[in-house]
């Protein structure tokens, strides 16, 4: 028998206009998208030398939310 390990790593969705008090603002939006903060953020983070290694996998499973894709892709490609 083949002894397989297996890595997980969760991952919270980037910041949106809820994240950021835009919601208290305008209303609270129940399916926000991705904020231009949160885009830029995000791709800064998925850039710095440090995190190189910490978003390489095979298989990234995401919910249907927009801003989970948008991680999805700025993080893991």
């Amino acid at each position: 028998m083949e002894n397989t390990n297996y890595q997980y790593q969760f991952t919270r969705h980037l910041a949106s206009c809820n994240n950021i008090n835009k919601g208290k603002t305008l209303g609270k939006d129940y399916e926000p998208s991705a904020t231009l903060y949160g885009i830029i953020k995000t791709a800064n983070f998925s850039q710095h030398p440090s995190n190189n290694d910490s978003y390489k996998f095979n298989h990234v499973y995401v919910s249907n939310l927009i801003r989970t894709w948008i991680t999805a892709v700025l993080l893991y490609g």
